[in-house]
């Protein structure tokens, strides 16, 4: 759904992928430059693929990674239970990265000033056709104004942001991609998402409930569907 283009290459026998946006993007979380830079601070504190080369060509941000080899998340929805084990553990690797010495922030004022910025130059997803069934605002403009005047306090954490699809599992442990908004964020904010895939996956199931019970935490259900309003531009 972002407006990357991903191509996947094969150099004598080996796979790599090289991804590359418009620098329109360049000061937002779709910045392939700040994911090339993510991924370099998480090289030894995550499983991460590896970073080859990033830069700047013409009018394009680009990276060169190497490949995750293992099952994608959503290979493990046909066992929930299982799914659910591997979200928990995601989240709980994520959480324990240490944001003390963090330079990276997607804390709601970085994230809302970007909305701002891709509204302005008509970047956001403002078809409302893909919005979901219960995102009950008349556009994108009454939707931003709520999302400025709604902000819940925030419980910091590592987040990566767009967690939903965006890792594997390679001998039990997950293996994170796509982390251009990774950073200093609410930890409910990939909860969310994570709730988000849930419901998606088992509706009208009680897996939700074992999902929080997993985590050790009770459901703030303000802060997940705020959050899981926020991404509906992006």
């Amino acid at each position: 759904m972002s407006p990357a283009e991903v191509y996947r290459c094969r150099i004598d026998g080996t796979t790599y992928y090289l991804k590359m946006i418009d620098k329109l993007f360049s000061n937002t979380t779709y910045s392939v430059r700040r994911e090339a830079e993510v991924m370099q601070w998480l090289s030894d504190r995550l499983h991460v693929p590896a970073l080859l080369e990033y830069g700047q060509a013409e009018e394009k941000e680009y990276l060169i990674m190497g490949e995750i080899k293992g099952r994608h998340i959503d290979d493990f929805a046909g066992t929930p239970l299982l799914y659910l084990t591997y979200l928990v553990k995601a989240l709980r690797q994520l959480w324990s990265v240490d944001i003390s010495r963090c330079g990276f922030s997607s804390r709601l004022d970085i994230r809302l000033q970007e909305l701002n910025y891709l509204l302005e130059h008509h970047l956001a997803d403002v078809n409302m056709t893909n919005w979901q069934d219960t995102t009950d605002f008349a556009g994108p403009e009454e939707l931003y104004s709520w999302l400025c005047n709604n902000r819940p306090p925030e419980e910091l954490a590592f987040s990566h942001g767009d967690i939903g699809a965006n890792f594997f599992i390679v001998e039990e442990e997950p293996y994170f991609y796509d982390l251009a908004r990774c950073g200093v964020a609410d930890k409910w904010l990939d909860i969310a998402f994570c709730v988000r895939d849930i419901r998606d996956y088992y509706p009208d199931t009680e897996y939700e409930r074992i999902f929080f019970e997993m985590l050790g935490i009770e459901p703030d259900y303000r802060k997940i569907e705020y959050y899981i309003l926020l991404d509906e531009m992006f």
